[in-house]
């Protein structure tokens, strides 16, 4: 997807991609449908509004869930949407790795952070919003 947004954008050919991805990161409209040949598709991944419920309500007093915000855009026409969740064990381990890939690690004060230290796994729900856009 970086290779669609900035420097590289020129190793694209216009027209020349049937399928994109886009994958929790700002979304360049222009730049997928500069790439997407006619009629290609654009498969947008979101956060649904309980990804990551479980970590939330470890770390947070009161957690709330995502918004649900799907990119909108005059030069992509939304095609279908579908929600893709499932519920996984997470491991002590990679608690503090997933939450630290996260916007909410960033914003999250260190002590509010260690809450996942005491835990040795919690189910988490995985929660995606997919948004298939075609080139109009």
């Amino acid at each position: 997807l970086h290779l669609l947004s900035r420097r590289q954008r020129q190793m694209c050919i216009r027209d020349s991609i049937d399928t994109a991805l886009h994958l929790f990161a700002p979304f360049h409209d222009r730049a997928f449908a500069r790439v997407l040949a006619p009629g290609g598709r654009l498969y947008s991944v979101t956060p649904g509004a309980h990804h990551l419920w479980q970590i939330k309500e470890t770390v947070y007093d009161r957690p709330y869930p995502n918004d649900e915000i799907v990119p909108k855009s005059p030069l992509l026409e939304m095609e279908r949407q579908f929600r893709v969740a499932q519920e996984v064990q997470i491991p002590a381990p990679d608690l503090q790795t997933l939450f630290a890939i996260t916007p909410y690690c960033y914003r999250t004060a260190p002590t509010l952070r260690q809450r996942l230290d005491a835990i040795e796994q919690l189910p988490v729900t995985l929660d995606f919003l997919v948004t298939v856009y075609k080139k109009r």
